[in-house]
């Protein structure tokens, strides 16, 4: 092989690998939005539960007694 297509394949082979490692931080970076993304909606979730049996006249009266 000549020097010339050694380095084509080692600077192929370099890209290649630095696309790779784009990629991945990409897909890590959207991965954690979507997990954080997540652990809001269930809190919001909890919190709304919570105000929907602070405020529900049925439940209100089964407690009373």
């Amino acid at each position: 092989m000549k020097p010339s297509e050694e380095n084509k394949d080692f600077l192929f082979e370099l890209t290649k690998s630095l696309q790779n490692t784009s990629r991945s931080g990409s897909l890590h970076g959207r991965l954690l939005e979507l997990i954080d993304l997540k652990l809001h909606i269930q809190t919001r979730i909890n919190e709304l539960e919570k105000q929907i049996e602070e405020t529900d006249p049925l439940n209100n009266r089964k407690e009373q007694r």
